[in-house]
């Protein structure tokens, strides 16, 4: 929890936990209509890379035609084939492996046919003297045909080379819908994404049940395509400037979860799935994604329960760019064109001061240089949330209290985060998040509210 509540924060949840807004760079603001823009994900892809290299670096065409196995997270590939140019390389190192990856090499073995090159992700400013870098990608639901995949559970990481589709641990993507149903921490998951048209469909629900304790949430919604893009200039080795961005956000989300008895609780469910777009960037492999996390937070002990439902939407742009009089180097921007946020309908019985709420991030899009699974290099998230509070009063009758009424507050809110790592352009990055924008409802009241 982030913000201060107002009462027991043992009992009663913050009726808003997402930050307060932090200072950035507005780029717009238009008004709250519902009407839809031109569809901006079928435009035209565009892509330069115009890089000189500096003298040492290692350059190894076609390496993504002799790759047979990767595990990005710990820096390791596997060549068999013509590798000859793979296995001159050397410790400390920097090789682009063309569609595969940009490295720092640690260790070079060979083993038989086959040979692994163990490293860790080199930044463009150590192997680019002089260059010009820039994508505008369309995640369009309306082209199937685009390396589009779908990326399902936690074990070895999907990987996918833009110029030769290999997949592990995923699946293309199929023309009807994709879905995905297991247990994580003793709660029951499912997710169904369908894409339609301009549009992805979202159906999430997450259930629980342990005697007497019992939750229920559902997420439906709809997410259409969007862009991603970016610039870098580098000169001398050095970044001059930079630029990242997700535009043309359109999300579209109802929340509605009930729960009992469920105590105290707080966890993060990671959607264990996500739809991957990897794209060439010259030679090195990148790739955009979309997903979603959810957060319950509950205080409803014994004889408690809460239900409510709200209706969630987000439209606009968010990004970072490269400024130099910033503490971290980069500062967010954002184009707010609406945030609308409604109240559906809300109900509890408690004998005891309680709250629930959930938090759910939806849209979550990634864009990550590298093979999907080497961590993303920025990331944009939607947080849909609803928190559910009531307050039981007491008086005195006689020697002893009474219940004399309860109220219920249901919060609506919604908070847009930018958060980046940025390892590839140079940055050394904590990861932080920023808000960049934010609505939140008053709280709807009903009962016997004091």
């Amino acid at each position: 929890m982030n913000a201060p509540c107002c009462r027991n924060p043992s009992l009663i949840l913050p009726a808003f936990r997402l930050a307060v807004v932090l200072p950035l760079l507005l780029l717009a603001c238009g008004d709250e209509g519902d009407g839809r823009g031109p569809y901006l994900a079928e435009r035209p892809d565009e892509i330069t890379f115009q890089a000189d290299w500096k003298p040492a670096t290692r350059f190894v065409p076609n390496a993504s035609g002799v790759l047979v196995d990767v595990d990005p997270a710990a820096g390791r590939y596997t060549f068999a084939g013509d590798v000859a140019a793979i296995a001159a390389l050397a410790p400390g190192d920097i090789t682009v492996l063309e569609h595969v990856a940009l490295l720092r090499v640690d260790s070079v073995t060979a083993s038989g046919d086959q040979v692994v090159v163990q490293g860790s992700p080199a930044t463009l400013p150590d192997a680019i003297q002089d260059g010009t870098i820039s994508w505008d990608v369309g995640f369009d639901f309306t082209r199937p045909e685009r390396f589009l995949a779908f990326q399902v559970g936690d074990g070895a990481p999907l990987w996918l080379v833009p110029e030769r589709p290999a997949f592990r641990d995923g699946t293309p993507l199929p023309a009807g819908s994709l879905s995905w149903a297991g247990t994580i921490g003793g709660y029951a998951v499912e997710l169904k994404l369908t894409p339609a048209g301009q549009d992805v469909a979202l159906r999430f629900t997450v259930k629980y049940t342990s005697g007497n304790s019992k939750l229920s949430i559902l997420g439906t919604g709809t997410l259409r395509g969007f862009r991603s893009s970016g610039s870098a200039t580098l000169v001398a080795g050095v970044l001059e400037s930079f630029r990242m961005g997700t535009e043309a956000i359109e999300a579209d989300l109802t929340l509605e979860f009930g729960g009992v008895e469920l105590g105290l609780k707080s966890g993060a469910f990671k959607v264990p799935a996500k739809m991957v777009m990897p794209f060439p960037l010259g030679p090195l492999p990148a790739w955009v994604s979309i997903g979603g996390i959810v957060e319950v937070d509950s205080t409803l002990k014994a004889n408690t329960s809460a239900l409510a439902k709200a209706h969630l939407k987000f439209k606009g742009a968010v990004g970072l760019q490269r400024d130099p009089s910033a503490l971290t180097g980069v500062r967010p921007t954002a184009q707010v064109d609406s945030i609308d946020l409604s109240y559906q309908s809300g109900q509890s019985v408690a004998t005891l001061t309680s709250g629930l709420g959930i938090l759910m991030q939806f849209p979550r899009t990634e864009v990550g240089l590298g093979l999907p699974g080497t961590g993303a290099e920025a990331y944009v998230t939607v947080k849909n949330e609803v928190v559910a509070n009531t307050t039981v009063h007491y008086e005195a009758a006689g020697p002893f209290p009474v219940i004399t009424g309860t109220c219920l507050e249901v919060g609506v809110n919604l908070g847009v985060y930018v958060g980046a790592a940025l390892k590839a352009f140079g940055f050394t990055l904590a990861g932080d998040e920023t808000q960049v924008a934010a609505k939140v409802m008053p709280p709807r009241k009903s009962g016997e509210c004091k």
